[in-house]
């Protein structure tokens, strides 16, 4: 039998119980956020959350950062980058995005060869540069509503929606797969130190806010928003639904309209002609239409 990892397993854990909160809560009063219901509940996993951050996680990665040399963690940087973009590759795909999913094949294939296995990022300096995708954010795409703001126990902030996404990307996180255990989790424990070191310029920041929760959740949505439209953002984000959706992107994406709508898209990257009379004026009226 596969053993999962201690970390896979709380993640699992944390998540079930964010599900199971929010079934038990489902009467409590609505916060003055309309996003965030159950902001009672949230603000009591914050203060988890941020002890053992305070505890755990900053002594760790201050110890990290002091006794370990700059290139080495950006080696260790480099190579856990290298690994979620398969998981970048697919959800590209599943965006309809096919052109940047070929350029993250392109990037993790050049990494992975001439970059020793990710721990250079040759792939960038060749203009190959990262993007962003994930489960919460290709759920988004496809028209999931994105449900009540959350604060997970060990998993900090997200949605509901996003609490599946972490799911669905957990289920295909390669560590996960490393047949030998002992290796796996040394991996595992590195990559939440490498993590942590990453984010300890934010965590001053948001310890010396007024009020942290909030600064939280305005930065996680907003970082949020900007990602969904793939770092091009409308010039001013309309106001998102009672349940925080994200408007149709404006140029930055594929419209959140379902499953047909994004292949549509699709085809229109690799077809330019015909893909476009797809996108504009529906099959049916393209069909019988022939480019000049």
């Amino acid at each position: 039998m596969r053993h999962v990892p201690l970390v896979s397993r709380l993640a699992r854990a944390a998540a079930l119980l964010g599900v199971l909160v929010l079934a038990a809560c489902a009467g409590r009063p609505p916060s003055t956020h309309p996003a965030d219901p159950l902001e009672d509940l949230n603000r009591a996993n914050f203060a988890l959350d941020q002890k053992m951050e305070h505890t755990v996680v900053e002594p760790v990665a201050h110890v990290y950062v002091r006794t370990v040399p700059k290139p080495v963690r950006i080696v260790v940087h480099n190579f856990f980058s290298n690994l979620r973009d398969p998981l970048v590759f697919a959800n590209e795909l599943l965006e309809g995005r096919w052109r940047a999913g070929g350029k993250e094949l392109a990037r993790f294939a050049v990494n992975t060869s001439f970059g020793i296995l990710g721990a250079f990022n040759v792939a960038g300096a060749m203009g190959l540069h990262r993007h962003h995708a994930d489960a919460g954010l290709t759920l988004a795409h496809w028209g999931l509503p994105e449900g009540p703001y959350l604060v997970l126990p060990l998993l900090g902030p997200t949605t509901l929606r996003g609490a599946f996404g972490k799911g669905f990307d957990a289920a295909l996180e390669p560590l996960n797969y490393d047949p030998y255990v002992p290796s796996r989790n040394a991996l595992t424990v590195l990559e939440e130190v490498d993590t942590g070191a990453q984010i300890r310029t934010a965590e001053r920041l948001l310890s010396q806010s007024f009020d942290p929760y909030v600064m939280a959740r305005q930065a996680y949505m907003a970082h949020r928003r900007y990602r969904y439209y793939h770092g091009n953002p409308p010039v001013s984000f309309p106001t998102p639904g009672r349940g925080g959706e994200f408007p149709p992107p404006a140029g930055g994406g594929p419209p959140a309209n379902g499953p047909m709508a994004v292949l549509a898209r699709a085809v229109a990257d690799v077809f330019p002609v015909s893909g476009q009379c797809l996108v504009r004026q529906r099959a049916r009226r393209c069909l019988h239409t022939t480019a000049p």
